[in-house]
C-alpha cells in the first residue's frame, strides 16, 4: 500500500501525532482523564516527569539532586528497586502511561469510526494506512528497560479490553544511537568511512560510519556536542555558523585519527525536510533562511573552509531512526521523548545494510 504520508522520499509534517485528538473513546477507566485531549497532553516526557515529582517521596527521589530530564531514567531504576513501596509506586506510574500509550495506538488502529476522529489534515487514505499497519517499533529513552516492557504489556492489555486486534509491538535496542546508524543507510558511495550526524534538540551526536561495500560494519563515536542557538532569540546566522563548525571540527578530528573520510555526509536532524530544505517548524528550521537548498549551500560553504568537496544528505530524524527497521515489513517507528517522533522505513533510498 502506498504510504500517503510520504511525498517522494520525504515525510510530510501532517504525520505528527502530538496534536492528534482523542475522541469517541469507549468507556474505560481513564475516560475522564483523556477524552478530548491530544496525544501530547496525555503522554510525553514532561507528563511523566510531573508525575514522578508528585510521588517523589514515595519513590525516594531527591529532586534537588537529579536533573528533571533524568527523572525517567530514575524511574527505570525504581522499577528494579528492592524497596516494595518504591517498586510499587513506580509500577503504578509506568502502567498509567503504558495504558495511555495503548489508548493512543488504539485510536490509530481503530481508524475513522463514525467519522468522529476530528483531524482535518488526514483523509480516508491516511486513516486507512494506520489501520492496516502491522508493526510498531517503540524507540527513544522512554522505551528502554523495564519501563518499555511495562508500556508494551499495557498496550496489549488496552487492545484486549477494547476488543481490537493490536499492532505487533517491538522494543528497540540501543535507542541512543539509532539516529546515527539509521542515517548511515543513506550514504550512497562505497567509501570505507563517512561522517554522520544526529542533530537533536539537546545534543548533537557525531560519528564515523565504517562500511565494507554495502554493509555498515560499525560506527566510531565522537564526543557529542551541546545543541546551541535553537531558541527564537538567536538568528539563523548564529545557528548556521555553529552547524558548520561542528561539521568542520568533526572532519578535523577524523583526520587526526587517520581516517580516510569519503565525500558524503549524512545528517539526521530534528526537523521535517522537504525537497532538500527545512519545513518551517522547530529550532533548526531557521537554517532554511540561509538558502533554498541547504544541502548545496553546506557543500559550498564547507568547501571554502576545508578545500574538500562534500555532498550532504539531510534526513528527518524520525525517518533516520526508522531506517534501522527497513527489514520489518508494514511498520512504523515511534520515538517516545519530548513528543512523538514518527518515521517509516523508506527502503527505496536506504542504500546500506547493517553488518554481514
Amino acid at each position: 500500500m502506498k504510504n500517503p504520508f510520504l511525498k517522494d522520499e520525504y515525510l510530510l509534517p501532517e504525520i505528527s501525532l502530538n496534536k492528534m485528538p482523542l475522541v469517541n473513546i469507549p468507556n474505560i477507566i481513564e475516560i475522564n482523564e483523556i477524552e478530548n485531549k491530544t496525544a501530547y497532553e496525555i503522554f510525553s516526557a514532561e507528563q511523566i516527569i510531573n508525575e514522578i515529582k508528585i510521588y517523589a517521596d514515595d519513590l525516594k527521589i531527591n529532586l534537588l539532586e537529579i536533573e528533571e530530564r533524568d527523572l525517567p531514567i530514575q524511574l527505570n531504576c525504581c522499577l528494579e528497586s528492592n524497596d516494595e513501596k518504591v517498586k510499587k509506586t513506580s509500577e503504578i506510574i509506568a502502567e498509567k502511561f503504558g495504558r495511555r500509550l495503548g489508548i493512543i495506538l488504539y485510536v490509530l488502529k481503530r481508524g475513522k469510526i463514525n467519522h468522529k476522529f476530528e483531524r482535518n489534515d488526514w483523509d480516508e487514505e491516511r486513516f486507512k494506512y494506520w489501520e492496516n499497519l502491522e508493526n510498531v517499533v517503540l524507540t527513544g529513552g522512554l522505551s528502554t528497560g523495564l519501563l518499555g516492557e511495562i508500556f508494551k504489556n499495557n498496550i496489549y492489555k488496552i487492545f484486549k479490553e477494547l476488543n481490537l486486534n493490536p499492532y505487533n509491538i517491538h522494543l528497540s535496542k540501543n535507542s541512543q544511537n539509532l539516529g546515527l546508524s539509521g542515517v548511515s543507510m543513506y550514504i550512497k558511495e562505497n567509501s570505507k568511512a563517512n561522517l554522520v550526524f544526529d542533530f537533536g534538540q539537546s545534543f548533537i551526536k557525531r560519528g564515523v560510519a565504517h562500511f565494507n561495500k554495502d554493509f555498515l560494519e560499525k560506527i566510531t563515536h565522537l564526543e557529542k556536542k551541546r545543541s546551541k542557538y535553537l531558541q527564537s532569540n538567536f538568528d539563523e546566522v548564529q545557528l548556521d555558523k555553529y552547524f558548520q563548525k561542528v561539521i568542520i571540527d568533526s572532519y578535523i578530528e577524523s583526520k587526526e585519527k587517520n581516517l580516510d573520510i569519503g565525500n558524503e555526509i549524512a545528517i539526521s536532524i530534528a526537523n521535517y525536510i522537504i525537497d532538500k530544505n527545512f519545513f518551517h517548524r522547530g529550532g533548526y528550521s531557521k537554517l532554511g533562511k540561509m538558502s533554498n537548498d541547504y544541502e548545496k549551500y553546506l557543500s559550498e560553504e564547507i568547501y571554502k573552509k576545508t578545500h574538500k568537496e562534500f555532498n550532504f544528505k539531510l534526513v528527518h530524524d524520525g525517518t533516520a531512526i526508522a531506517a534501522n527497521f527497513k527489514n520489518l515489513n508494514n511498520s512504523v517507528s515511534i520515538s517516545l521523548g519530548t513528543g512523538f517522533g514518527i518515521g517509516f522505513p523508506n527502503t527505496s533510498v536506504c542504500n546500506k545494510k547493517v553488518g554481514q
